[in-house]
């Protein structure tokens, strides 16, 4: 069984403080609560995202760490 990396519960914790109540993202959710161009945010999330519309608060944590 795979181990989660050292950050992962740090991100998970920051993400849920932005997100206080949402399981699910959208694109434009990540780019208002990271302030990131939302050009980064497409490459970062391309071919992650279920029904290429949504991202797990979990998969984002996993994919920044």
């Amino acid at each position: 069984m795979p181990r989660e990396k050292e950050a992962f519960r740090d991100n998970l914790e920051r993400i849920d403080a932005i997100f206080p109540g949402k399981e699910l993202l959208t694109r434009a959710d990540v780019v208002r609560g990271f302030g990131l161009p939302r050009k980064a945010v497409e490459r970062m999330l391309a071919g992650k995202m279920f029904d290429g519309k949504y991202i797990s608060k979990a998969a984002l944590a996993r994919l920044i760490s």
